[in-house]
């Protein structure tokens, strides 16, 4: 299963209600935003600042973000996923193993 934009937040009212009444954990570089929804399935914001590396090195990071929540498949859940200026690691390994320890917070 991929994500689809079904499963991808884009509407800035609800990400910013995310952030308000959601859940939030952080575990450097990831600050994560959550909050049960009534869908079958979870929705996904990531944000990440420009100052961040290139856009190669932003959409490598895109790219494992999603891969790591689509392998974990959280059910009724929307999620905002903020990442820090100062990110320095971009292997999948890592970011999976900090992605799981921010959610097991949550």
């Amino acid at each position: 299963m991929s994500l689809n934009k079904i499963n991808l937040l884009s509407n800035d009212i609800l990400i910013k209600e995310i952030q308000k009444f959601g859940r939030k954990s952080v575990k450097h570089p990831f600050v994560i935003y959550s909050l049960k929804n009534n869908l079958d399935t979870f929705r996904l914001c990531i944000r990440i600042s420009k100052k961040v590396g290139k856009a190669n090195k932003r959409n490598k990071l895109k790219r494992y973000i999603k891969e790591t929540f689509r392998k974990m498949d959280p059910k009724n859940t929307d999620f905002v996923v903020i990442s820090s200026k100062r990110i320095e690691v971009v292997d999948f390994s890592s970011i999976t193993s900090i992605l799981n320890e921010c959610l097991r917070q949550n």
